[in-house]
C-alpha cells in the first residue's frame, strides 16, 4: 500500500504494509534513495507470530501484528537500512500508529545491528507504547557520527515472558528532522 502524501523529499522511507502481498519480510527502495534497497528481515518469529493482519489497521487493509510466544523468545523483526543512506549526527523522526492488546506493550527502537554474532547491538532511542486503541506515536533519534554503520528500526513486545499478548504496528516512517523540531515537539510538547 503506498500513500504518497506519506513521502517528502527528507525522508529515508515509509513502511507501509502490503496487506495484498501479505508477506511480513518485504524489500522496497527509498523513493528518494532508489538504489538503496531496504528489507524487512524477521529475526525470530514464525508466519504464525510475525504476520501481517489483514482484519485490523489504522487506515488501510493490513498492520504488522506481533504475538507473544514465552517458550520460543523474543518474536521481532527489523527494517534494516545500509549505511552512508543516512545524514551522520542528523536528527530523525520516527512515526507510527500503534496499539496492544492490553497484555504486553510494544517497542519501536532505532539501533546499530550487531556487526558479528555474539556481539550486541547498540540502541540509539529505545521508545515503548501500550494501550488498546490505535493511536499516533513518535520519537526522535540521532542517528551515529558517521554512516558507516547500518542503522535499524527495530519492532518487537516489550516482554516476551507475557502469554497472549499481541501488538500492532501501521504507518512506520523514519524521517530526516531538526533540531528545532526536536526541541518543539520533543520538549516543549512531550513527545520525545
Amino acid at each position: 500500500i503506498y500513500n504518497p502524501m506519506e513521502h517528502s523529499h527528507n525522508s529515508i522511507s515509509t513502511i507501509l504494509w502490503n496487506a495484498h502481498r501479505g508477506e511480513p519480510v518485504a524489500a522496497f527502495s527509498p523513493v528518494d534513495r532508489p538504489q538503496d534497497l531496504l528489507v524487512w528481515q524477521r529475526l525470530q518469529g514464525t508466519d504464525e507470530t510475525v504476520i501481517i493482519d489483514q482484519s485490523d489497521a489504522a487506515r488501510w487493509p493490513g498492520s504488522l501484528r506481533l504475538e507473544t510466544r514465552p517458550e520460543e523468545g523474543w518474536q521481532d523483526l527489523q527494517l534494516e537500512m545500509p549505511a552512508r543512506s543516512y545524514e551522520p549526527n542528523g536528527v530523525y523522526r520516527v512515526t507510527f500508529m500503534g496499539r496492544t492488546n492490553g497484555r504486553v506493550g510494544g517497542q519501536v527502537y532505532p539501533l546499530i545491528p550487531a556487526p558479528s554474532a555474539g556481539v550486541p547491538a547498540t540502541g540509539l532511542h529505545r521508545y515503548e507504547f501500550g494501550g488498546t486503541a490505535w493511536r499516533p506515536h513518535s520519537h526522535f533519534f540521532f542517528a551515529p557520527f558517521d554512516n558507516e554503520d547500518r542503522l535499524a528500526i527495530y519492532v518487537s513486545h516489550s516482554d516476551y515472558a507475557v502469554p497472549g499478548g499481541k501488538i500492532w504496528i501501521d504507518d512506520l516512517t523514519v524521517r530526516r528532522s531538526s533540531w528545532s523540531r526536536l526541541i518543539w515537539e520533543g520538549y516543549l510538547r512531550g513527545s520525545w
